[in-house]
């Protein structure tokens, strides 16, 4: 297939409407041209394109078969997007009746890992997992979207300084008529194990574990303060480091 591709490209550059008619009829699961006419090429040269004779159905149904998927694919994901889309349609409306708020976010769907959603307040952004929106579209739909569109709301109605999953956002997930969970039901298979350092703050017989990805950031200069006695945390080096 890859020596298919090579020559009907080197044709392409000689005499591109024979090329192309070719092209066409493959994608029609039609034998492709046998004995074409002699054609004169750029540099006058007449040349016989007999374009790639002996080519068989069987080919020309497993290029239309990739197409066919290519084509199946696009339009899952269009539906899937159309679906996510009438519900931000729909939660709008109720956030300006009930609000009295306009709140139209970007939408992305690039979300990788155990997270369904994010919603980012500054930015007025929505970012969702694809691959669980296409696991579970209906829970996703009506549980995931409507949870990540009422951190919008909750912020733009209470301010930044509300905690995520507070009243104040669960109030806004009651208004929609969707309960306020915290966390989603979805399987998800992790898809990488992280290292787990150990550390301690100030507290007497504090323990924490950070994953490579934080201790990452300590050791380029970051912090991390524990809640209670706002000491940073400083690596244990008498733990050994856990696996997970």
């Amino acid at each position: 297939r890859i020596g298919f591709i090579s020559q009907v490209v080197t044709k392409f550059t000689n005499g591109w409407h024979f090329a192309l008619k070719s092209f066409i009829e493959c994608l029609g699961s039609k034998f492709l041209f046998r004995g074409m006419e002699a054609v004169t090429s750029r540099s006058g040269v007449s040349r016989n394109i007999n374009l790639i004779e002996g080519i068989s159905i069987r080919k020309c149904n497993s290029i239309r078969l990739i197409f066919l998927i290519l084509s199946a694919m696009g339009e899952s994901f269009s539906k899937v997007e159309s679906l996510v889309s009438d519900k931000l349609k729909e939660l709008r409306v109720k956030a300006e009746e009930l609000f009295n708020l306009s709140v139209e976010p970007e939408t992305a769907y690039d979300l990788k890992g155990q997270a369904a959603g994010q919603a980012n307040y500054r930015k007025n952004r929505l970012r969702f997992n694809r691959d669980l929106l296409e696991k579970y579209t209906h829970e996703f739909v009506h549980q995931t979207v409507p949870h990540e569109f009422a951190h919008l709301v909750a912020y733009r109605k209470f301010g930044p300084k509300i905690k995520p999953h507070g009243m104040e956002w669960k109030s806004v997930m009651l208004a929609f008529g969707v309960e306020p969970t915290r966390t989603h039901g979805f399987k998800v298979v992790s898809s990488r194990r992280l290292k787990r350092f150990a550390y301690r703050c100030e507290c007497p017989d504090s323990a924490y574990e950070l994953t490579s990805i934080r201790h990452n950031r300590v050791q380029r200069g970051g912090l991390y303060l524990c809640k209670k006695c706002q000491s940073p945390l400083q690596q244990d080096l008498k733990e050994f480091d856990r696996s997970y």
